[in-house]
Formats: structure tokens, C-alpha cells, sequence
């Protein structure tokens, strides 16, 4: 179909492909990269700058093969380019880019490039790569780049694995013109390995550095005022402790342990029979032949087995046991005749309890003192 009206913003000259808001010299030949037929360049007051076909021209490029040819030049030629990643890509940022109410953050493409250690001088069009075309190869001795233009068709499976199979960086965009022949560029895929990691952490950073920088009068200010606060604190903690320690230091713990408290304290039932019906305080003991009678009435159960148990749950209960040793009458070898129980006695633990107080109240006083 014959279309009298195509618009081009790329034009050939010889070998060179030329924008139309480059420096166009009118004595060249200008020709369509389409038909080859010869094109003018027009820049009027009213019309975009544009290359136009003779009124007979018989050129019928169809606008989505314009707009990919149009756009991976002017991706190529042009030297400050933005591509803008949408939130769903930049997982690491999406928060910090949510709460500034954006969906898309803009990266320079030469930023990419540099990183890869690639210029927008290695780049050509319609380059061959293993066995696919891209739209835009960068490349040199390292590592190759690849740009694809999406206007109608997403890259297809098979390239977009054979690219992250051979960890070729690459990044599928889609174009959008924009005023006086110029485009914007929207990620709608990427494999960047290594780049986005290190992009996100350099946005990081920097909100952070320029949070402090925003705060840190205010943080200055802030924290001269809880040091002030701490100090006081401090001081008065310091006060409410030594008078503290003063007070225990008078106290007579033995007025406060009653018969009754300090028989809890003391206690460490013992029996392999379990609890039995009651306790009653033995008074008397008699030994008769081979057994031992409490209190006139009560014969010792179990003696052997009794004591066994003593032992090992005093032992248990951290009480220290010492065995009396003493000699066998018969044959004079040593042998254990009997123990010592060293249990507390109510003056002893009421001043340990001082102490321990005072230890703890000393500590305390200690911990304000240290600075950080």
C-alpha cells in the first residue's frame, strides 16, 4: 500500500545513519533506509523535524517497522539515554520507591555499560550473537551486551535462555516517542548479574547518607538532650543505691528468719517411700537388736536404704557431706564410721543474705560508674 506520508527521524547518508537533529549538510544525498529512495530533511517552524519522501515516492513502511528502527538507532546514537526499571524489578528498593509514591526508577544506560566495561562507541545494529540477531550489541574483548526493542513482540524463549545460559547481560525494552524525536525506554525484561545487586545497594547507601545528612543537626540536638536526661538518671540512681546499701548494711536479717521461715529454708525431705501421711519431730531414739525405734513407737523402715537416700539427695541439693573415717577394731583398715552434715544455721544465713545484698547493691553502683 502506498504511503505518501512516512516520516522518518533517521536518514542514511552514504554508510552513516543520521538523526534529524544532527547537523545535516543539504549538498549530500540523504536516502530511506527502507527504499532507498532519496529523502530531504525538513525543519520547519510548525512539523517535527523530520527526513520526507518525494510526493511520488512509493515507500510503504509500516509504523511498528519504523518505530523499532527508529528507536534501537536512536538508543544507539543517542549519549544520555535513561531507561527506566518499573518497582517490580528493583525486589531491594521497593520499599524506600513506595513510600516516594514511584513506580518506575530511571538508570543511565551508560551506568549499565560501565559496569560491564562497555562504551556506547562498541555498539552496532542488527549485530549477530551466536545464533540470534540483537537489535543492539555492545561488545569488546570481555563481556557483550545486548539491547532488545520490544514493539509488537517480546523476545522469543529460546534467546532470551540462550543469553542467560551464556551469561550475556541483557535488557528487552519497550519505546516510547516522545516530542521533537526522541524516545523513553521502559524495562519490561532484564538479566543483569552482578549490577542490580550493587545498583541497590548504592541507592541504599545513599538514602541513608542523605538521611543523615538531612537529620543530623536534629540527631546532634537529640542526643545532647538524652545524654543530659541519661546523667541525670544516672545521679539519681546513684543516690537511691547508696542509700540503699546503707540500709541493708544496718539490717539484722536473723529478726526477719522465724522458726517457722527458717525450717522452709532448711528442709530436704527424705524418704524412698515417697512423703508418707505427716511429719512429727523426733524426740527420742533406742536402738533394739537389729532395729531403731523413734519416739518409743516407731520402728525405722528401711534403715540402710534411708540413709543411701540422704546422701545423695543432700548431695543433690548442694549441701556438703563429710565422711567421719575412722579404723576397723577387728582388722585396723579405715573405713567410713560415719558423716557430717554442714547445714546452715539461721545466724549464718542471715549474714550471708546481708551480703549477698550488699554485693548486688555494690554491682549496681558499679555499672553506673563505667561509661560506655
Amino acid at each position: 500500500m502506498k504511503k505518501m506520508g512516512v516520516k522518518l527521524s533517521f536518514a542514511l547518508m552514504q554508510d552513516k545513519v543520521v538523526h534529524i537533529e544532527d547537523k545535516v549538510d543539504r549538498s549530500k544525498l540523504y536516502l530511506c533506509p527502507f527504499c532507498k529512495e532519496e529523502v530531504r530533511a525538513r525543519k520547519g517552524q510548525v512539523n517535527a523535524p523530520h527526513f520526507s519522501h518525494s510526493p511520488e515516492s512509493t515507500c510503504s513502511i509500516s509504523y511498528e517497522t519504523l518505530l523499532h528502527f527508529n528507536a534501537k538507532h536512536y538508543l544507539l546514537n543517542e549519549d544520555d539515554i535513561e531507561i527506566n526499571f518499573p518497582i517490580k524489578f528493583l525486589i531491594g528498593l521497593k520499599d524506600i520507591l513506595s513510600s516516594l509514591e514511584l513506580s518506575n526508577l530511571p538508570i543511565k544506560l551508560n551506568k549499565i555499560l560501565k559496569y560491564y566495561h562497555l562504551a556506547k562507541g562498541n555498539g552496532k545494529v542488527e549485530k549477530g550473537i551466536g545464533n540470534y540477531v540483537a537489535d543492539v550489541l555492545f561488545e569488546c574483548d570481555q563481556i557483550p551486551f545486548v539491547c532488545e526493542i520490544l514493539v509488537t513482540h517480546a523476545m522469543e524463549d529460546e534467546k532470551r535462555n540462550y543469553f542467560k545460559n551464556e551469561k550475556i547481560p541483557y535488557i528487552e525494552i519497550k519505546p516510547f516517542p516522545t516530542l521533537e524525536n526522541k524516545f523513553s525506554f521502559s524495562v519490561t525484561d532484564y538479566y543483569l548479574p552482578g549490577f542490580m545487586e550493587k545498583f541497590e545497594q548504592e541507592i541504599l547507601h545513599k538514602n541513608l547518607e542523605n538521611t543523615y545528612n538531612s537529620y543530623h543537626q536534629k540527631f546532634i540536638e537529640d542526643a545532647k538532650k538524652e545524654l543530659v536526661t541519661y546523667d541525670q538518671t544516672q545521679m539519681a540512681k546513684d543516690v537511691s543505691l547508696n542509700q540503699l546499701l546503707e540500709v541493708v548494711d544496718k539490717l539484722n536479717f536473723r529478726d526477719y528468719i522465724t522458726t517457722e521461715l527458717y525450717k522452709r529454708m532448711i528442709s530436704i525431705p527424705v524418704s524412698p517411700k515417697g512423703m508418707g501421711d505427716r511429719l512429727e519431730e523426733i524426740r527420742y531414739i533406742e536402738r533394739q537388736y537389729k532395729h531403731t525405734r523413734i519416739n518409743g513407737k516407731y520402728y525405722v523402715n528401711n534403715e540402710t536404704d534411708i540413709l543411701r537416700q540422704m546422701l545423695f539427695h543432700f548431695r543433690e541439693q548442694g549441701i556438703r557431706i563429710e565422711a567421719i573415717i575412722g579404723k576397723d577394731d577387728i582388722k585396723g583398715k579405715e573405713k567410713v564410721i560415719g558423716y557430717n552434715f554442714l547445714l546452715p544455721s539461721r545466724d549464718v544465713t542471715g549474714e550471708q543474705m546481708r551480703n549477698i545484698l550488699k554485693s548486688i547493691v555494690n554491682k549496681l553502683l558499679q555499672e553506673i560508674h563505667t561509661p560506655f
